[in-house]
């Protein structure tokens, strides 16, 4: 009688845990096929929306995808916006430098693309030091660009900075070396940091758009 019970106590527990395990299995691969559904986001998604057509086209063309992991490493612009009033209040110009896009290829842990804003005094604008690997271009303050990288200098005058103005810095750079057509690279990675630049621009309320257009007209 006794071996009859733990056979059927054995049974039993033979068969929860197996309900259990096809349970679990079920609820793993929808949380997996959900991961994979949600990591996944198109280029106009890319830095919080903040994307013009031209810069997601450009995108496009520096990564060679048009799919790209939901990871950000940016703050949102409100926050980022308020970071920079702050350190420029607390220490004028050359504090911290802040990251406003990370831009990741699926299965990347690194930023394949990232874009930084900092603060500058504005000497080192328009003296040509980066003209051995840079082509200079009409935006902005000053605008240069590599097929790696680009800088865009942009003077900002807000109430937020207690008059002004400001000399932002934005940079972009790509961590691999893109493949492809040296001027139109350029051309792109200006056109994507002249987009964030933008919209960080309107969030701090700088006057005329602190001196850039709405739409970079490099292509």
């Amino acid at each position: 009688m006794m071996v009859s019970r733990a056979r059927g106590a054995f049974t039993s527990v033979v068969a929860v845990v197996a309900l259990v395990g096809l349970v679990g299995c079920g609820d793993d691969g929808g949380k997996e096929q959900g991961k994979s559904a949600q990591g996944r986001i198109e280029a106009r998604e890319l830095c919080r929306g903040n994307l013009s057509g031209d810069a997601v086209d450009a995108v496009q063309l520096i990564t060679g995808a048009e799919e790209f992991s939901s990871l950000d490493s940016g703050d949102k612009l409100e926050s980022l916006a308020q970071a920079v009033v702050d350190d420029y209040l607390a220490d004028g110009v050359g504090g911290e430098t802040h990251r406003v896009c990370g831009i990741y290829l699926p299965g990347s842990t690194l930023a394949d693309v990232g874009i930084d804003v900092s603060l500058e005094d504005g000497d080192g604008v328009g003296d040509g030091k980066f003209a051995g690997s840079f082509k200079q271009y009409d935006l902005g303050r000053e605008g240069l660009a590599s097929p790696r990288k680009a800088v865009l200098y942009a003077e900002c005058v807000s109430e937020k900075f207690e008059g002004g103005p400001v000399m932002l810095r934005a940079a972009l750079n790509n961590r691999d070396e893109p493949d492809g057509d040296a001027e139109r690279l350029r051309k792109a990675n200006l056109t994507l940091l002249h987009s964030v630049t933008l919209a960080l621009v309107e969030q701090l309320g700088c006057e005329d758009r602190a001196g850039l257009p709405e739409t970079a007209g490099l292509a």
